[in-house]
């Protein structure tokens, strides 16, 4: 078995992907075979295409695959596929360092592959929000419904590297510290997954998410009005006090979720600070 670090986080999203062992899949940006890796494991049946365009990361794909013969590779800058000839597409940490100019075209590519009842499954970095609006709208255009959208990605890949960690320095737990954004996603990890770990240990801590949003708007308004900037300052008032809700469901699950867990994130750290204090 190939080794990947965080190999759980590829796990988990080729074990949501909808086969049932005899469909054919399309892995777009494959690299290394991450993902196709667990996928094969569950198409004894069908088949699996592999794209990239780097020929390195194909070749370490094909070792990676080599013991499947229903797989093949493609190298190529721009896919070109036959019209609904894929059950599954699926993308992993791929479309958002696609330009978006060339997202536009890359979408309609892949959508067009997929068969009638088929599924486009993407997975992107959860910070990268204008192009994941885009990447949606563009698939909505290309006649293709949004089913579902998850939200689970912090805790699991944060919970990869810890067992990574633990492994590799023969711990049954480790300490974690973040700071700020990374303060918030160590509450989250720590709540999920608390055996892991002796406490948590944050620095500029990160609680209230909407307020925090809202002093910094403030704080802006102060300095525009202060230096006379006009411009700002109707932009400010253009854009309203935050926090900002984004035309998507994720957006406004995302925020809705941060603000229902601010008590919550607050005594998690707390209880972590005690807990740290009984191990000094």
């Amino acid at each position: 078995m190939p080794f990947f670090c965080g190999k759980l986080v590829y796990k988990t999203f080729a074990d949501r992907l909808p086969l049932a062992g005899s469909e054919q899949v399309l892995d777009f940006g494959c690299g290394m075979g991450t993902v196709a890796y667990y996928v094969m494991k569950r198409l004894p049946k069908g088949q699996l295409t592999c794209i990239d365009i780097s020929e390195r990361w194909l070749n370490t794909c094909r070792k990676t695959l080599s013991k499947y013969r229903n797989v093949s590779f493609i190298k190529s800058d721009f896919p070109e596929l036959v019209d609904s000839s894929f059950n599954v597409v699926y993308c992993h940490f791929v479309l958002h360092d696609i330009s978006k100019s060339e997202l536009e075209k890359v979408i309609s590519v892949l959508t067009k592959s997929i068969k009638s009842g088929g599924t486009f499954i993407f997975r992107e970095p959860l910070n990268e929000t204008e192009k994941l609006n885009i990447i949606k709208r563009l698939v909505e255009e290309n006649d293709l419904s949004l089913k579902n959208s998850r939200i689970t990605d912090i805790p699991l890949m944060g919970n990869a590297l810890t067992k990574y960690l633990k492994e590799h320095f023969s711990q049954e737990k480790i300490y974690l510290i973040g700071e700020s954004w990374g303060s918030a996603l160590g509450i989250f990890l720590i709540d999920k997954y608390p055996e892991s770990y002796h406490g948590f240990i944050g620095t500029a801590q990160m609680v209230d998410f909407a307020e925090t949003e809202r002093m910094d708007y403030r704080k802006v308004m102060e300095i525009a009005e202060a230096k006379g900037d006009t411009a700002i300052i109707e932009q400010l008032k253009k854009n309203g006090l935050p926090p900002y809700y984004g035309k998507s469901a994720t957006g406004k699950v995302t925020i809705k979720n941060l603000e229902d867990r601010n008590k919550q994130a607050a005594k998690i750290y707390l209880d972590s600070i005690d807990n740290i204090k009984n191990h000094l």
